[in-house]
């Protein structure tokens, strides 16, 4: 009985008819329940780490809203730091350099120089360089996102 409830085989076909039958189905019954929360749990779990950056970036969204609530900060500020947060979402910078930062030097080496593979022999000055010097200077690169209309620098650095 116990069994045909959980898996949908049979319904009311069999019946418990002694004391011992009804203790043992409601046993099954609890058991089997347990495994199946179990089981959705564990899937849940799983499905979610697929999705892990995206759920990053909701909570952080969510702290941000709630930081700019508690400052009441205005709305028009508002609205560039959430313009900042979608528009460099994409950019994973810290996360990359994290990664970077604990491969060997000459992993780390062989990685930015593929990375940057396509521009850094362009650069006439860099042509006719090493590989481990032009490796050198991509590692040097860093990326930044600045928000719509923000100025940055100073006027006499060259970027």
């Amino acid at each position: 009985f116990a069994v045909s409830i959980l898996t949908g085989v049979g319904f009311l076909d069999d019946l418990p008819g002694t004391p011992e039958e009804h203790g043992a189905c409601i046993l099954i019954v609890l058991v089997a329940g347990m495994s199946w929360a179990l089981l959705i749990g564990h899937a849940m779990k799983i499905a979610q780490s697929f999705d892990e950056r995206n759920h990053d970036f909701q909570k952080r969204m969510d702290d941000l809203n709630a930081w700019m609530w508690n400052k009441n900060l205005p709305v028009d500020m508002r609205r560039k730091l959430r313009a900042y947060c979608v528009q460099s979402h994409g950019l994973q910078t810290r996360h990359i350099h994290d990664l970077q930062r604990n491969m060997s030097p000459a992993l780390q080496r062989e990685v930015a120089h593929f990375q940057h593979s396509f521009w850094v022999p362009n650069v006439f000055f860099l042509a006719n360089t090493t590989q481990h010097f032009q490796a050198e200077v991509a590692m040097a690169v860093s990326s930044e996102a600045f928000g719509e209309h923000e100025l940055f620098g100073n006027p006499a650095t060259l970027y």
